[in-house]
């Protein structure tokens, strides 16, 4: 389903992503681990055209991600092109990025009644549907000020889903939240894998990236050190850079 060769992304002088190649399959769980600063969530944001890259392909269902090709050069897309693709992937962020002047409901509606042009009514009835699935059908007529940072992610997670995308990108979830908070959404996110969502997860959660994912890629310095089944990556690494990471950061 995503396709990524050669990949390149520059911050001016600084060279953040070296030379990304993997491929990711419908239905995967992709978890991506890394210490901080290793380009991890460049890489992430790559997939959907939130950072513009610089050398390399990104192809989504076969298709470039943000530019068109041309004969012998490589043209920006339109911005209805990124827009398009952009729901057929949701995302979520570390922060929740809430609308605090809709209510609970009203934000996991606004996707599919603004971008998508769908009737409300037919709209209302997915968005209870999916706050029932986060857990939190009582909340729909609050406002994100009177939810704790656990529930406003669950809230964010349902409405990424409302614009019913393809693949679901994570941008470290659980990051902003309290520790007694993060198994909340993990939850959620485990009960989407299990229904065989596509999932992109930039995650600190080893745990979590053990018990979930089919495959874990892991990054430092901009590069991939290695890929591997979870059991590999986490019972055996082959590369010493994943061992000496992962023995400062499980305990």
């Amino acid at each position: 389903m995503i396709e990524v060769r050669n990949l390149h992304k520059y911050y001016g002088t600084l060279h953040v992503l070296r030379g990304i190649d993997v491929d990711i399959a419908k239905g995967e769980v992709f978890s991506v681990i890394g210490p901080s600063g290793s380009g991890k969530s460049t890489f992430l944001r790559c997939l959907n055209f939130l950072e513009e890259y610089q050398e390399g392909d990104v192809r989504f269902d076969g298709r470039l991600v943000g530019y068109r090709e041309t004969v012998g050069k490589r043209l920006r897309a339109g911005a209805g092109s990124i827009a398009a693709l952009r729901t057929r992937m949701g995302m979520v962020f570390q922060s929740f990025n809430l609308f605090s002047h809709k209510t609970v409901l009203e934000n996991v509606m606004e996707g599919p009644v603004i971008v998508q042009k769908k009737p409300r009514g037919e709209v209302r009835t997915m968005a209870l549907d999916l706050l029932a699935q986060v857990g939190l059908s009582e909340k729909a007529e609050q406002y994100p000020s009177k939810l704790s940072g656990g529930q406003q992610q669950r809230v964010g997670i349902a409405r990424a889903l409302a614009m019913q995308p393809e693949v679901m990108l994570f941008d470290e979830p659980t990051s902003a939240l309290d520790p007694e908070l993060v198994g909340e959404v993990l939850d959620v996110m485990k009960s989407l894998a299990t229904g065989g969502m596509t999932m992109v997860i930039v995650t600190h959660e080893m745990s979590f990236a053990r018990e979930v994912s089919d495959r874990v890629m892991m990054m430092d310095e901009g590069v991939v050190v290695e890929i591997d089944r979870p059991e590999v990556i986490f019972g055996s690494p082959r590369q010493a850079r994943t061992a000496d990471f992962l023995r400062r950061v499980v305990h």
